[in-house]
């Protein structure tokens, strides 16, 4: 029942980010792939333990079938390559802290256009 006031300073920057992907169509077949490179949004000495660091390189693939005109099946996979990041000083650790994010991600979805 009582007010945690702590201060947790991020002071994230802009990110620069530069994205290239690329879709080819042949027949029922949709088939797609892509690329994205970012700049670090978060500062090394204000990175916090449960906030990891930001992944910077993703890979994409994707392909898509259209069953008929109205219905289609789609699947998509993403990879965020591992990001590692370390702070060793105060404000946000009083104790060294490594982190380390990489992540996985695939969607199957089916589509009907009516």
């Amino acid at each position: 029942g009582a007010t945690l006031n702590i201060r947790l300073p991020q002071n994230y920057r802009d990110q620069t980010i530069g994205a290239i992907g690329a879709a080819y169509k042949t027949g029922n077949w949709t088939l797609r792939g892509g690329l994205r490179v970012a700049s670090q949004a978060l500062r090394q000495e204000l990175l916090f333990a449960v906030i990891p660091a930001t992944p910077r390189r993703h890979l994409t693939a994707g392909a898509s079938y259209e069953i008929t005109p109205q219905d289609s099946v789609h699947v998509a996979y993403a990879h965020a390559f591992r990001e590692s990041m370390g702070n060793a000083s105060l404000p946000n650790t009083s104790a060294a802290i490594d982190t380390r994010h990489a992540q996985d991600n695939l969607v199957l979805a089916y589509t009907r256009r009516f």
